[in-house]
């Protein structure tokens, strides 16, 4: 089953949802520069304490812009370090994005994230996303 975990009010730049079966956190960006970046990642934190998630899914295909420069340094100091110390999930997927500037953000979390022992994986599309996950299960 799939549930809907978080959906801003304001926009439609970004959709966080659990899937049971994968035991992952989905997550689809429109737009990298979206003042909803900080509230969905501690929504996708909030979902892997909660449900167990083991994966996490990150689709940036349509994603525009770049992360902020205040939100680059919350990820450096806050999302990273909690993400690899407090909750189950250690295994990221980026899909990437087609766009340049959202490319360089994607390679910039690929090293700070592995600084913190998560692993971190990049394709081009869903069907790789989810084939690296049943090769982990």
């Amino acid at each position: 089953m799939r549930r809907t975990i978080y959906t801003p009010k304001t926009s439609d730049v970004i959709k966080v949802e659990y899937d049971d079966q994968l035991q992952c956190i989905l997550v689809a960006w429109k737009k990298l520069d979206s003042d909803e970046m900080r509230a969905c990642c501690l929504a996708q934190y909030e979902a892997q304490e909660t449900y167990g998630a083991k994966y996490t899914i990150i689709d940036l295909s349509q994603a525009e812009g770049a992360v902020k420069p205040e939100d680059q340094e919350w990820f450096d100091t806050v999302h990273y370090p909690g993400v690899a110390g407090a909750t189950t999930a250690q295994t990221i997927i980026t899909i990437l994005p087609k766009g340049t500037m959202a490319g360089i953000s994607v390679k910039r979390y690929r090293r700070l994230g592995e600084k913190y022992g998560i692993a971190m994986y990049e394709c081009m599309d869903m069907a790789v996303a989810l084939e690296i996950i049943k090769g982990k299960l």
